[in-house]
C-alpha cells in the first residue's frame, strides 16, 4: 500500500480500502483489490457530497464489507482528482 495520508486518486483510494479490509478479514490486500474493482469518478454537479464510487467484483457479505469500508473512507476523503475517463456515458443519463 502506498503511504498516503490523503488519497487523491482512485488507485490510492482503492489501496486504502484494500488495506482497511485486509486488516479486518483473513483475505489479503491483493484479494481485496480484485474484489473492490474499479474506482469511478463522478461529476460534482451530479454528486455534491462526494465524487467517487466503487464497482465491486463480488457479491454477498464481501459486497457489504466493501460498502461499509467505502462509507468510512468516503467520510474522510470524499473527493479524488483523477481525470474523467474518456467514456462519457454519464453525460447521456
Amino acid at each position: 500500500m502506498a503511504s498516503v495520508l490523503t488519497p487523491s486518486t482512485g488507485e490510492e483510494v482503492r489501496d486504502l480500502l484494500a488495506h482497511l479490509l485486509a486488516g479486518v478479514t483473513h483475505a489479503s490486500e491483493a484479494t481485496w483489490h480484485q474484489r473492490i474493482g474499479t474506482i469511478e469518478r463522478y461529476p460534482t454537479w451530479k454528486y455534491v457530497r462526494f465524487n467517487w464510487g466503487v464497482a465491486p467484483n463480488t457479491r454477498g457479505a464481501d459486497r457489504q464489507a466493501i460498502a461499509k469500508a467505502v462509507e468510512i473512507v468516503r467520510a474522510e476523503h470524499p473527493y479524488i482528482t483523477d481525470p474523467f475517463s474518456t467514456d462519457v456515458d454519464w453525460l447521456r443519463q
